[in-house]
């Protein structure tokens, strides 16, 4: 855990050891606005990913908070709080899917299920294949890279309009456009 300062510079203050098999490929931490809490998400293409809540402590220690909970999709990359920090929206990058999972509104831990998840895929399988067997390596950019990425849509981050919060916009790396979805912020849903 650092400290940030407005000067730019970071200060180290503490490093969390612990139960290395809980908390694989971190991939995206997002801080509660209101609550000293941060969750966490893995990144993985055959498993769904896991999103951690922490508490931090006053020299930075990080508490875990529940159990982790399912993100509802694989390679989950990035994690977004509504206005109301009443749920947390979780994006899918390898499977494109997009999840509400409800927020302890005086903890900050996580609901232990999903409220919502909307597939942009309607079901149907990733046509990229992963580790095994040829896979793609999403971080080049090469020609057979770019053609397989495309096959399929994947969604790399979400972002709420700031006035209301209930437009969400989501950047799909596979398809090359931004996605515009409603957010039902009182219902915890996401859709077209």
């Amino acid at each position: 855990m650092y400290r940030f300062h407005g000067d730019g510079s970071l200060v180290l203050l503490n490093v969390q050891e612990g139960d290395a098999t809980k908390l694989i490929n971190p991939a995206f931490s997002r801080y509660h606005p209101y609550l000293n809490v941060v969750y966490t998400c893995t990144e993985d293409i055959e498993e769904n990913g896991k999103i951690f809540a922490y508490s931090i402590g006053l020299s930075g220690e990080l508490t875990q908070i529940g159990e982790p909970v399912d993100a509802g999709g694989t390679s989950t990359c990035y994690l977004t709080i509504d206005k109301a920090a009443h749920h947390l929206l979780c994006v899918n990058y390898w499977d494109s899917t997009l999840a509400v999972i409800e927020l302890n509104p005086t903890t900050g831990e996580l609901s232990n299920s999903i409220k919502n998840v909307y597939d942009p895929k309607e079901g149907q399988k990733v046509t990229a294949t992963g580790r095994c067997h040829g896979g793609v390596n999403h971080s080049f950019n090469d020609e057979s890279t770019i053609r397989m990425r495309q096959a399929d849509p994947h969604s790399h981050a979400l972002v709420l309009d700031p006035f209301l919060g209930t437009v969400a916009y989501v950047p799909d790396l596979g398809k090359d456009l931004i996605r515009e979805f409603f957010y039902d912020r009182e219902q915890g849903k996401i859709g077209p």
